[in-house]
């Protein structure tokens, strides 16, 4: 029976284990730490070891739609444990700088929920399967090589004195992955910090007094001293708040420091919503929230039976809201080439040999499909430079977008992976040559 093992039970880890189950006779999710226990009175509860667990999360229109490929019927999972559907535009109140968004429906379907409940439903997904298994509190401390060809084979737990085999691993734990240490081998990076820090914190809206809308996000302007707001619904009556500034910019540490500091966002929409609520939570500060790349399709000779995938390889900022929609994608394309794989053996092996998936051809594919969200969230190319495009006819869009819904519309999909940078200005630009 053939085994797939997948490092890391996170978002990525999930989705991977969602896409190989249906190619692989078990497939056995490894996770570091333990997950939280049942919901209680209180807010959601970040998992350990994820970074930026107290962060707000948002699975954009692109990645919901490659999860609801993975795992069908999720969003009917979701809604059961208090997510609420909106449109990416007409439930959504967005202040751009030069004013606010026009709230016209986009047809862009989105979910506002907690990161946790978004793992608790997929997880839960995932070990309907009887094909499945997750194991908690299973650091992960090398890889079983092929002494010969340098395959890997399975992996090494810490405090088990056998290996566990398998036929392909996955390596989704994120960006404290050890695989570069684990290869021996250097894997070039490329680095882009947008130089800001974030605070966070859960709050609880009277009962009865919803705001009209779903999604509150301001954008930074020259006026507010580039500060950014974002405030998300989530389930059992909680809303995720995050504050972003400069750094060097001082930050609030009081309930009423959180408060003032979101007095001149947005025309003070923020600060009316706030004043009505009631904190849930301690105000936390992230760490690291550079913009990495792993350049894991440049090792040489890539051993087969690895995949990596997710944070471990692209993680970007937070203040795009990109990155479950990375994991979902790439989940999505990893079971494209594994079936692509399985169909082929099933030819082959009537000839009497054997096929696998080419992880090198995964890694390198992987690598084409990130590039086109990391130069939109770094305008930079995968190796650093300047992407040596104007960005005038973006700007141009962006200030249109305030007052007319159909560049209002193009800039979400393109914010939201649903059409490149190019199609969004081709259209704009046709649009112009008809006026």
């Amino acid at each position: 029976m053939t085994h797939a093992l997948v490092m890391g039970g996170g978002v990525a880890g999930l989705l991977a284990a969602h896409a190989l189950a249906p190619a692989f006779g078990h497939v056995t999710v490894l996770e570091r730490h333990p997950y939280p226990g049942a919901e209680t009175a209180g807010p959601p509860v970040a998992r350990r070891g994820v970074p930026q667990g107290r962060c707000l999360h948002l699975l954009t229109a692109a990645g919901g739609l490659a999860v609801d490929t993975l795992v069908p019927g999720w969003r009917t999972r979701a809604q059961a444990r208090g997510a609420v559907p909106f449109d990416a535009s007409a439930d959504t109140a967005i202040c751009l700088p030069h004013g606010w968004m026009p709230r016209t429906p986009s047809g862009l379907a989105m979910l506002a929920c907690s990161r946790q409940l978004l793992e608790d439903v997929l997880r839960d997904a995932l070990l309907c399967m009887t094909n499945t298994s997750l194991l908690q509190g299973q650091p992960v401390t090398g890889l079983v090589r092929d002494k010969g060809t340098g395959a890997v084979q399975g992996a090494w737990l810490h405090g088990r004195a056998d290996a566990l085999l398998a036929d392909l691993v996955v390596d989704a734990s994120g960006a404290s992955s050890d695989l570069p240490s684990w290869l021996g081998q250097t894997v070039p990076e490329t680095l882009h910090s947008l130089g800001l820090q974030y605070l966070s914190r859960w709050v609880r809206l009277p009962p009865g007094e919803p705001p009209d809308w779903q999604c509150l996000s301001i954008a930074p302007t020259p006026a507010s001293g580039h500060r950014s707001a974002m405030l998300l619904r989530a389930e059992r009556g909680f809303w995720g708040v995050v504050l972003l500034a400069p750094e060097g910019t001082a930050l609030p540490q009081t309930d009423a420091e959180f408060l003032a500091f979101t007095q001149d966002l947005g025309g003070g929409v923020l600060h009316a919503v706030l004043s009505r609520s009631t904190p849930a939570s301690p105000i936390h500060r992230l760490g690291t929230t550079d913009s990495r790349w792993r350049h894991f399709d440049q090792v040489d000779r890539w051993p087969q039976g690895l995949v990596v995938l997710g944070d471990a390889v692209c993680r970007l900022d937070p203040y795009h809201g990109l990155g479950m929609t990375l994991a979902a994608r790439a989940a999505l394309l990893l079971r494209q080439h594994v079936l692509g794989a399985a169909a082929g053996e099933a030819v082959r092996s009537a000839a009497g040999c054997g096929a696998r998936l080419d992880t090198t051809q995964f890694q390198q594919a992987l690598a084409r499909q990130n590039s086109v969200p990391w130069e939109q969230a770094t305008r930079q190319t995968t190796q650093g430079n300047p992407l040596g495009r104007s960005q005038e006819p973006l700007q141009r869009l962006l200030a249109l977008a305030v007052t007319e819904a159909r560049a209002a519309q193009a800039l979400l999909a393109w914010q939201q992976l649903m059409k490149s940078e190019d199609e969004i200005l081709q259209e704009f630009a046709t649009w112009h040559c008809a006026a």
